[in-house]
């Protein structure tokens, strides 16, 4: 019998750092039933983050990404309002942020660690 899919995977605070993370997402686009994912705490910065958002466009299931369920209405676009804080998604989120141009009238990416050092 085939092995059971990965649904969920929790790597919070685990110092991956912008070369782990690299090399995490390596393999994540072969977890292609993974549902949720939790990268927070790991100080991935722009780099780090840059590679786990390319690899996560192989990965269609995915729902929820650092336990904040609007990862499918992101990609999508369209949103009026995108609250952020403290998620550590500002800058995955940039990248989509061009979907909701017309729409998005609030924005909210305080706490992410958005600063010269990430």
């Amino acid at each position: 019998a085939p092995p059971p899919l990965l649904a969920e995977l929790d790597l919070s605070a685990n110092a991956l750092g912008p070369d782990g993370s690299a090399a995490f997402a390596a393999s994540l686009g072969k977890l292609t039933a993974l549902k949720a994912l939790d990268l927070r705490g790991n100080q991935l910065g722009v780099a780090g983050w840059g590679a786990v958002a390319f690899a996560l466009e192989r990965v269609t299931s995915l729902s929820s990404l650092n336990g904040f369920g609007q990862y499918a209405a992101i990609r999508a676009g369209g949103l009026a309002e995108l609250n952020l804080r403290g998620t550590e998604l500002g800058v995955w989120a940039a990248q989509f942020l061009e979907r909701s141009a017309a729409t998005l009238t609030t924005l909210d990416i305080s706490g992410n660690g958005l600063d010269s050092a990430s």
